[in-house]
């Protein structure tokens, strides 16, 4: 009796030891995966990050030329005015 008890005691630790392996691999697994997620979500967030500043740059640029032009346009019917007045006297 004492052979059978010592027996399933061995089965118990064989099970035991399994059990908690398996639990510390799965944990492990799940670190490792959320660390491969952090990492891909901070490289996403500067990606991100580039393509906002990318996108006010070139809103920047828009404005720009813009105002650019509107100040070419300006002098465009300021000398067209000041050719009329000349004209006109």
């Amino acid at each position: 009796m004492n052979e059978e008890i010592l027996e399933d005691l061995k089965h118990f630790i064989a099970n035991t030891v399994s059990q908690t392996e398996t639990r510390l691999r799965e944990d492990l697994v799940s670190k490792a995966e959320l660390f491969e997620m952090k990492a891909e979500m901070q490289g996403m967030e500067a990606r991100l990050s580039k393509q906002i500043r990318d996108g006010f740059a070139a809103v920047g640029d828009v404005f720009e030329t813009h105002i650019k032009y509107e100040d070419e346009q300006f002098a465009d019917h300021q000398r067209q005015l000041d050719q009329l007045k000349k004209a006109a006297t």
